[in-house]
């Protein structure tokens, strides 16, 4: 079902998930500790400080996930991935760039694409383990629904 599709469109999404929820993390921390009087007490701070970092793992595990299986494929297919998923590069700039049509650079991707699966499979990231520990996320669900995906 595309989950390779699904984890590039998502990363920075995780990513910045990851980072905000570091930030509450020590929010919580630091205003326990200055207080003294946080919610629930020191078991309601450290419930709170468990939930959000269960929550980051999960971020962080999906990013990874994704950072491992693009370092397994080949530099220049890694390099298309990247540019139009991560870094949201034009698709017409990037052709210009390397002097090719659009239908070559969606062939391309294509072949891209198929080579992060095959990567991710390979490293135990396939569709099964994706929907185990992602398919409750609202907004993958949402982007599984769509026809793009």
């Amino acid at each position: 079902m595309n989950h390779e599709l699904i984890m590039l469109r998502g990363a920075n999404r995780m990513k910045y998930c990851a980072v905000s929820v570091s930030q509450e993390i020590m929010n919580i921390a630091l205003t326990s500790y200055s207080t003294l009087n946080y919610k629930g007490g020191t078991l309601g701070q450290v419930e709170a400080i468990s939930k959000r970092a269960e929550t980051r793992d999960r971020c962080l595990l999906f990013y990874n996930a994704l950072m491992r299986g693009l370092r397994s494929i080949p530099k220049g297919n890694r390099a298309l991935l990247v540019a139009i998923y991560l870094k949201n590069a034009d698709k017409r700039g990037l052709c210009a760039k390397y002097n090719a049509s659009v239908s070559t650079l969606y062939r391309k991707l294509t072949a891209s694409r198929i080579m992060l699966r095959s990567a991710l499979d390979a490293l135990g990231y396939g569709e099964q383990w994706f929907d185990d520990n992602f398919g409750c996320f609202e907004w993958i669900s949402a982007m599984r629904k769509t026809a793009y995906c």
